[in-house]
């Protein structure tokens, strides 16, 4: 009864054409016509367009000499062959394998590029994860911009690229939606250009049109809101206006009508997110080393005369507020979108603090994307820094990638220095929990209240790990200024795992704060 109850209000968010697409493939899979990879489909269509691309972000070196790959701070080396099939260290790893991300990463030259593409090619009978949707749409992407930068033209090479685009366009992820599909739609519309084809054209635009206009909202943020995935969809579509400008007589008329104004957008919200060490906060599934930084796609909008324009924050419910030394970013949002939350956490007023351009209080990021005990307490809302009713999420987040139900959060007023927001768990309906944030010039004061006088609740404050600090009975000393905490019966330090990367985590100490009715936290110079 108790996964039945998940179930219903997991399922119970998303889209029709999510059902419909996931009982379709499911159907097509058990009966045996799942589609399958043909070299020779439309090998008589092909028509490479002589694409040309201005220079774009470079990726992290991720391949080695004698076949040595790092993804997710992993490494292996093939001894002989290179199995692109290999899932000892997880899906993701084997993911990012088979994008070929690494075609784009400095020095890597033309001639051991093709090598690897030829591999590739020589192991199609094999491949497995290669071969679905995701993975295809980003190496579709990688192989196209590697061959266009060194002006390679091989028949091997794209009989093989229009093949698998052949295949992606009947596994289109209309089952997931969100950034899968995005990535989609512009595997196709790069796929359009280089192969001069009007029907990839007519499927991206059938993607990219409508979702762009649902997926980037009104101040700019992707709608996962999870900056990570907020730089990698600007990348993208930054990689097409590139495309489009370069390429003028492909195709007649405009292509990507309103991208532009997107691309702004979006590149606004990114700079209002920007800390002042040039990092983005790693709310809900970001972390380091995947998209590229700020300041590259910044660069890149600057190369692509991107118009600037300044935005307030808004529907993706962040707050910023910088005073003097201090920057405070606060998530005062609940589970969003509703019918694709696979990267929200369970972090509902939630909020990072950074002091003279470091980090003092943070977000305790993510290090796996398996379906494990950790992955389950990074997405905790004991991982935060909020307020814990009763040792409950907030939210029910559960197998790697799902919410079931889910806490409701709102605002209740806000200021040019201060906001106030409540949020309301799953598991307390009755129970408000009412937290405010003010800013002064020295001071961050904040104050969390429950409706329940019987509830007793816990308020965490996650420390940097290089933070050195002293606790004395209610106050906390350290280089950065001092915590005074008022109304706490009790207050101790936690020991946390702080994940720096996938698969790269440091120790770190929380402040926890035990409390009924009213706390309140002063942190000062």
């Amino acid at each position: 009864m108790i996964k039945a109850n998940k179930y219903f209000h997991t399922l119970r968010h998303l889209k029709f054409i999510q059902i419909r697409y996931q009982l379709f493939y499911l159907l097509r899979r058990k009966v045996g016509l799942e589609p399958r990879l043909n070299i020779n489909a439309g090998k008589e269509k092909i028509n490479n367009s002589k694409v040309s691309l201005s220079p774009s972000p470079i990726a992290s070196t991720s391949f080695y000499s004698e076949n040595t790959f790092q993804f997710l701070n992993l490494s292996h080396t093939f001894s002989e062959n290179i199995d692109w099939n290999f899932a000892k260290y997880g899906k993701l790893w084997t993911y990012n394998l088979n994008y070929f991300e690494f075609l784009h990463q400095e020095n890597l030259d033309s001639e051991t590029g093709l090598i690897l593409i030829k591999n590739y090619i020589q192991s199609a009978v094999q491949l497995q994860d290669g071969l679905e949707p995701f993975p295809i749409a980003l190496r579709t992407i990688f192989w196209i911009k590697f061959l266009v930068k060194h002006q390679i033209q091989d028949s091997e090479i794209d009989a093989f690229l229009y093949a698998q685009v052949k295949l992606l366009s009947k596994k289109i992820e209309y089952h997931l939606l969100g950034n899968h599909l995005l990535e989609n739609g512009f595997a196709f519309f790069y796929a359009a250009f280089y192969f001069s084809d009007n029907q990839f054209l007519k499927i991206s635009n059938n993607i990219l049109l409508p979702q762009l206009e649902e997926q980037i909202l009104n101040d700019g943020a992707h709608f996962e809101v999870t900056p990570m995935y907020h730089q990698l969809m600007l990348y993208r579509i930054l990689d097409c206006i590139n495309l489009v400008d370069n390429n003028p007589n492909i195709f007649a008329g405009e292509t990507l009508p309103g991208f532009r104004d997107k691309a702004s957008k979006m590149c606004a919200w990114l700079r209002e997110m920007t800390l002042e060490s040039g990092e983005t906060p790693r709310f809900n599934d970001s972390t380091s080393g995947i998209a590229p930084s700020p300041k590259s796609l910044s660069d890149y909008a600057n190369s692509l005369e991107i118009s600037k324009k300044k935005i307030q924050l808004s529907d993706s419910n962040y707050r910023v507020f910088r005073k003097e030394n201090y920057e405070l970013i606060v998530d005062v949002g609940g589970i969003t979108p509703s019918y694709i939350p696979g990267h929200a956490h369970a972090d509902a007023l939630h909020f990072v603090l950074h002091k003279n351009g470091l980090p003092l209080i943070v977000d305790t990021g993510i290090s796996t994307y398996e379906k494990n005990a950790l992955r389950h307490t990074e997405r905790s809302t004991a991982a935060h820094n909020t307020v814990q009713i009763a040792d409950d999420n907030q939210s029910d987040v559960w197998g790697g990638f799902r919410v079931g139900q889910r806490a409701k959060a709102s605002i209740i007023s806000e200021s040019l220095n201060s906001i106030t927001a409540i949020c309301t768990s799953y598991t307390k309906p009755k129970v408000q929990h009412e937290r405010s944030f003010s800013v002064e010039k020295n001071t961050l004061t904040i104050i969390d209240k429950l409706s329940s006088p019987q509830e007793e609740a816990k308020s965490r404050f996650h420390l940097h790990p290089d933070i050195d600090f002293t606790l004395s009975e209610n106050m906390v000393h350290g280089t950065f200024g001092k915590i005074i905490i008022t109304g706490a019966h009790n207050i101790i330090l936690e020991k946390y795992s702080y994940a720096e990367g996938y698969n790269k985590q440091r120790e770190g100490i929380a402040i926890v704060a035990f409390f009924k009715q009213k706390l309140i936290v002063k942190i000062k110079d």
